[in-house]
């Protein structure tokens, strides 16, 4: 489980409508992790992980996870898959043997 901060990936090119898929993970201690995934609003490319916020997004999905492995399932099969294992690797890099 991330054990204390946010974690957020976003692919490196905008999108048609000038927004950026992208992914943050929020720590909710003792209940899991949150994830917002959809589309960023530029005006947020640059704001430190910390200060996303579910406003940022212009189109989201917020899902609650209880564990790492239920993250990377959830999102392994989709569009945001690419971001999910950057995260994977973080939380594995951070984290290690979690």
């Amino acid at each position: 489980m991330l054990r204390k901060g946010t974690l957020h990936a976003r692919e490196p090119h905008a999108l048609e409508d000038g927004s950026y898929l992208a992914v943050t993970l929020i720590n909710r201690p003792p209940h899991g992790v949150m994830a917002w995934a959809g589309r960023l609003l530029p005006a947020a490319i640059d704001k430190p992980a910390a200060e996303i916020d579910l406003g940022d997004y212009v189109v989201s999905e917020k899902v609650s996870f209880s564990t790492w492995h239920d993250v990377w399932e959830y999102f392994a099969p989709r569009e945001y898959a690419a971001l999910i294992d950057q995260l994977h690797a973080e939380v594995d890099r951070l984290y290690p043997g979690e």
